[in-house]
């Protein structure tokens, strides 16, 4: 049933990072109006319970991403008002600890875009001092690297969540699920967003 959860943490922040695992949500790091905060913390939807956890070890960041991969999380790029530190970390809730992983290849920048397909991560876009970027990189769990793939046909950014683009993507809120194929992904954002994209006709809700 919807309606209000549980607060994060014992005070207010913007621009957090965070990533689904494991059936459970985690949330980090973020800005008070004053400062950055590493603070990091796991959501337990069964119990609605936050736990606090390891703290993240990338520093008082705010304005990265979160995405996960396989039993792994990770938060990369961001600020922390005078550095855009390139990092990449992963966290593994098994031990509650973060692992230092290979950094990200060229500028860092904030306000970024971050997804998952099977087993490698994507940054897309970002803003540094400015500057917006509509670069793509791919960084591959298997082999801790990355690479440059296809850029975003667009430099300016838009203020959207993107999906996790996978073959067949499903998203859960409490009893009703949305499944729906990659091809209508422009549907949903025309939808959700207002923004102008093609049509496509295979939406298929499911209720449970």
């Amino acid at each position: 049933m919807l309606g209000p959860k549980a607060n994060v943490g014992s005070f207010n922040r913007y621009a957090s990072m965070g990533f689904n695992l494991n059936g459970k949500g985690y949330v980090g790091c973020g800005y008070t109006g004053s400062a950055g905060t590493n603070d990091f913390w796991e959501y337990d939807t069964l119990t609605n319970i936050w736990t606090q956890k390891a703290n993240y070890n990338g520093g008082l960041i705010w304005a990265g991403h979160g995405f996960s991969i396989g039993s792994k999380g990770y938060f990369t790029l961001g600020t922390s008002g005078s550095l855009f530190p390139s990092s990449l970390n992963e966290y593994d809730p098994v031990t509650n600890t973060w692992t230092p992983k290979a950094a990200f290849p060229t500028t860092g920048r904030q306000d970024l875009y971050a997804y998952s397909i099977n087993n490698d991560g994507y940054v897309v876009g970002g803003w540094r001092s400015g500057n917006y970027y509509n670069e793509q990189y791919k960084y591959s769990q298997a082999t801790n690297s990355w690479v440059q793939v296809a850029s975003r046909p667009e430099q300016h950014e838009m203020e959207f969540a993107v999906l996790s683009l996978m073959e067949k993507l499903t998203l859960e809120q409490d009893k009703i699920a949305v499944r729906f194929s990659m091809t209508c992904l422009a549907t949903i954002l025309q939808l959700i967003l207002g923004l102008q994209f093609q049509m496509c006709p295979d939406l298929i809700v499911i209720l449970q």
